[in-house]
């Protein structure tokens, strides 16, 4: 039902909040491509880290379950830390 809702409201109900959804759903899109990114430098990825960390701890914006899920960051959090070839540097 959650998730529904979330979806009804970010689709119909468009004003300055699903804007601002709208750009924490693409920042953290982004930030998971900085951070799976095959040449991404150990300093890129420390910034990115550091940015993902800044967006969960802010008070002005908040990420939902469905932005976590539908944008890869759980995904590529898991991959990059299980990746051996990331690892060995």
């Amino acid at each position: 039902m959650t998730l529904r809702g979330r979806v009804i409201r970010l689709r119909y109900l468009a004003g300055k909040e699903s804007t601002e959804a709208d750009n924490v759903f693409a920042t953290l899109r982004r930030l998971v491509e900085r951070i799976s990114g095959p040449s991404a430098s150990e300093k890129e990825i420390s910034n990115a880290l550091k940015e993902l960390a800044t967006l969960f701890t802010s008070t002005h914006t908040s990420v939902s379950s469905f932005e976590l899920l539908q944008s890869g960051v759980i995904d590529g959090l898991l991959q990059f830390a299980t990746d051996k070839s990331k690892n060995s540097t």
